[in-house]
């Protein structure tokens, strides 16, 4: 009888033995496939999309370039996609499994808004650059102060030229992140003066069509012969501008604010054609705009807003 229940206790050890190896696969087989049906964000590949304005000129190429090393260097996947004026890449962009968009605006506010707010409440995080849209839940912002960026115009004007300065500035389709600003800059700029008594002549807008800065300046002169300053927004209006003030025998009477830095503006600021430049760091901008994304992306949080600067070019500082 005993060798009988020896027997059995064996038997039914190895079906313990079994069943409890059984189990274990079995539990590690679950574990693999979910793993594999929910990737880490720690490990995986993250994959985001980068929207720009079809308008490309030098200064968003150097921020593309920026964007695409950066993401690169980090390991991220990066596409480049157009803004068209109905935003028709970005509205399929929720159905495109991206984990993060980064966002250039140059188009109607209010249908950004809604394309992005869509994005919001599909929990697929958004940075944007250069041009921020209000809204009641601020989005992580990567771009320059215009405020700042008209007061550090000021602080380029010969202010004892004249009692009383009479200021145009130029704004652009070239630049919109400037231009739906033009409140802020504005203040900036009355705010470097420190009270000198100062108007701000309206100027219009310019088109994207380079031809028209030179349209505008040649308008803007026949109708303000008391025109003191014009201060500038875009690298190429800068040029056009400033060759159709030298063909009208205007320099020297009329101060020159450039914007950007150029070999072409940087001869004019050597010459005293132009006082001074203001110049923003676009390949900054789009390295900043995805490290903020990647780090929005894996913890959820990031900087509300990213101030890339202002650099101010004179003869004085591109003789160093």
């Amino acid at each position: 009888m005993k060798p009988l229940i020896r027997v059995g206790l064996v038997v039914t050890g190895l079906l313990v033995v079994f069943s409890l190896s059984l189990s274990i696969l079995l539990l590690r087989g679950l574990f693999v496939r979910t793993s594999a049906g929910e990737p880490s964000r720690e490990t995986d590949l993250a994959h985001f999309s980068l929207f720009v304005p079809n308008n490309r000129n030098d200064a968003l190429e150097s921020l593309i370039n920026g964007a695409k090393d950066t993401a690169t260097a980090l390991g991220v996947a990066l596409s480049i996609h157009p803004l068209d004026t109905r935003a028709t890449a970005l509205h399929m962009a929720r159905w495109t499994k991206i984990n993060g968009v980064i966002i250039f605006s140059d188009g109607d506010e209010n249908l950004i808004l809604s394309k992005i707010e869509t994005l919001r409440a599909d929990k697929i995080p958004v940075v944007l650059i250069n041009h921020n849209i209000h809204s009641e839940r601020p989005w992580p912002f990567v771009g320059t102060n215009n405020f700042d960026l008209g007061k550090k115009a000021s602080s380029l004007i010969n202010k004892e030229l004249s009692s009383e300065l009479r200021i145009a500035v130029l704004y652009t389709d070239k630049n919109p992140a400037v231009r739906s600003e033009r409140e802020l800059v504005e203040m900036g700029v009355f705010s470097g003066l420190n009270g000198i008594p100062s108007t701000i002549i309206p100027s219009g807008r310019i088109a994207i069509n380079p031809r028209d800065a030179e349209n505008r300046i040649y308008e803007l002169v026949r109708n303000n012969p008391k025109l003191h300053v014009i201060i500038f927004t875009d690298p190429e209006d800068t040029l056009a501008g400033t060759q159709a003030l030298v063909d009208l025998n205007l320099v020297g009477r009329v101060q020159i604010i450039g914007y950007g830095d150029t070999p072409e503006i940087r001869e004019y600021i050597r010459k005293g054609i132009i006082n001074g430049s203001l110049s923003t760091n676009a390949r900054l901008t789009g390295e900043q705009a995805v490290q903020s994304l990647l780090e929005l992306y894996k913890s959820g949080y990031t900087s509300n807003s990213v101030d890339i600067g202002i650099d101010i070019l004179t003869k004085e500082s591109i003789k160093k």
